[in-house]
């Protein structure tokens, strides 16, 4: 018995020793619990996610989507109306005249997660999409154009639409867009209420 409380005994100072060590490196790397706030800069036309949300697909806010109307006359070329992001990044147009074509869309770096659609002159064929638009019924879809459908002269070199400012909206028949400073492009058919929102990490189609 003596020798087992002696042998406790002298295990204690070990053991008190080897609680109160601490690696010099401890304070170079926080505890699990700590939280690291992240910082994040937008450059216009992508929104930036919030600290207590991940950016998806199928959910966005549009609270900035309520802007100024802006005179659509402006925008008119070769029967239909162009228009570009003020950062480049975006060409759009909404096309509204004969034959019942009625649709709103662009062309743009679409998000990563983009679905695959069929292709142009391939259909059975699925692919990355080159465009996003909404039509005259149904929701907004990504497609895939052998050409760019929604630039002036159908991507004539040079050929670019007005800038459209941030914040203001652009209405032609029923279709409206707007370019938000943190949100993107958001075109909508007012009639069906679908449409779409995209930036280039995130879209939404309703």
């Amino acid at each position: 018995m003596r020798r087992l409380l002696a042998a406790a005994a002298s295990a204690l100072p070990l053991l008190t020793l080897t609680a109160c060590d601490r690696s010099p490196h401890d304070d170079a790397h926080p505890a699990a619990s700590t939280v690291v706030s992240v910082v994040t800069e937008t450059t216009g036309d992508t929104p930036s996610p919030q600290a207590s949300e991940v950016p998806t697909s199928t959910s966005r806010d549009r609270s900035d989507d309520v802007a100024t109307p802006i005179d659509a006359g402006a925008y008119a070329l070769a029967g239909y109306h162009y228009f570009t992001s003020p950062s480049g990044r975006w060409t759009c147009a909404i096309m509204v005249g004969e034959q019942d074509l009625r649709v709103a869309g662009c062309h743009g770096p679409l998000p990563a997660d983009a679905p695959r659609v069929p292709q142009a002159g391939a259909p059975d064929q699925l692919g990355p999409p080159n465009a996003i638009e909404v039509g005259a019924s149904g929701p907004g879809e990504f497609t895939q154009h052998g050409d760019p459908a929604f630039l002036p002269g159908g991507g004539t070199p040079g050929a670019t639409g007005k800038v459209l400012p941030y914040d203001r909206s652009l209405t032609v028949g029923p279709f409206t867009c707007i370019l938000g400073r943190t949100s993107g492009v958001t075109c909508r058919n007012n009639d069906s209420g679908h449409g779409f929102t995209v930036s280039d990490t995130i879209y939404q189609l309703f």
